[in-house]
């Protein structure tokens, strides 16, 4: 296995294709691709959130996973395998909280997408999934104060935030031999 990392603004125009052509030089054509990356793009209420916030959020959370897929595609086509999985958030399920609609509808978007993509790619042996994380201890949310992340925890189940371990182990999941068949899912770690 080889390991090489790239690094990218992906939110700049043509980023997608640019990372794309990059990883091919280098790498030849990936048959996995992980839709990974996400932001929230200013934490603020309704009434005032931004025309920009809205607009890069929804560019990174559902814009680039899309044509970064498009890119990739058409290797994976040829060689009639290829696994893309989305990482969502737990946040579709629920709505977001008060600071980030945006964010959880961008996610809702990639669920859709994926969704629409697995029914499109799977007669040529691609497999789109989504996996969506709960609440996870990561730096993700250091925005947040120490009473936010207590008040979020007191609401899961298992009194705990998922680790990122967990979070990687769908994945793994999904990326294995067993999960050959296994298109058009979201698999919730929460």
């Amino acid at each position: 296995c080889q390991t090489e990392t790239f690094q990218c603004d992906l939110t700049a125009d043509n980023a997608p294709k640019e990372l794309a052509d990059r990883v091919n030089d280098r790498l030849g054509s990936p048959m996995v691709l992980i839709n990974n990356a996400g932001a929230v793009f200013g934490r603020e209420v309704l009434e005032n959130l931004s025309v920009d916030s809205w607009r890069q959020t929804f560019r990174l959370n559902a814009e680039v996973p899309f044509f970064l897929a498009r890119e990739l595609i058409p290797a994976m086509q040829k060689a009639r395998y290829g696994r893309i999985i989305n990482i969502s958030s737990i946040g579709v399920k629920y709505g977001g909280s008060q600071n980030t609609l945006h964010y959880a509808s961008s996610k809702g978007a990639l669920e859709t997408l994926s969704q629409g993509m697995s029914r499109l790619l799977a007669h040529d042996g691609i497999s789109v999934n989504v996996v969506r994380p709960g609440f996870t201890k990561s730096n993700f949310h250091k925005e947040l104060g120490d009473s936010q992340i207590e008040s979020r925890i007191k609401m899961i189940p298992m009194g705990r935030s998922i680790l990122p371990e967990e979070t990687a182990a769908a994945v793994s999941y999904l990326l294995s031999p067993e999960a050959s068949s296994v298109t058009g899912q979201t698999l919730s770690v929460s």
